[in-house]
């Protein structure tokens, strides 16, 4: 199983989704999909749920949301 990627997540997507999810990082993923969806008009994010919980793991995002 390949480790969690933090460089194929977007940064102020990232935030948005866990904002939007109230905090909750179980329902951000989904949130992030939507975000990128309405974005780019594609529904493949290019990272998955272990990305984006390694991002929010990491020193890059306020634990503040």
């Amino acid at each position: 199983m390949a480790k969690p990627d933090t460089s194929k997540v977007i940064p102020s997507l990232a935030r948005q989704a866990l904002k939007l999810a109230g905090g909750d990082r179980k329902a951000a993923y989904s949130r992030y999909i939507q975000l990128y969806f309405r974005q780019t008009g594609r529904f493949a994010p290019g990272c998955d749920n272990r990305d984006l919980q390694a991002f929010y793991d990491s020193k890059e995002v306020e634990h503040d949301a």
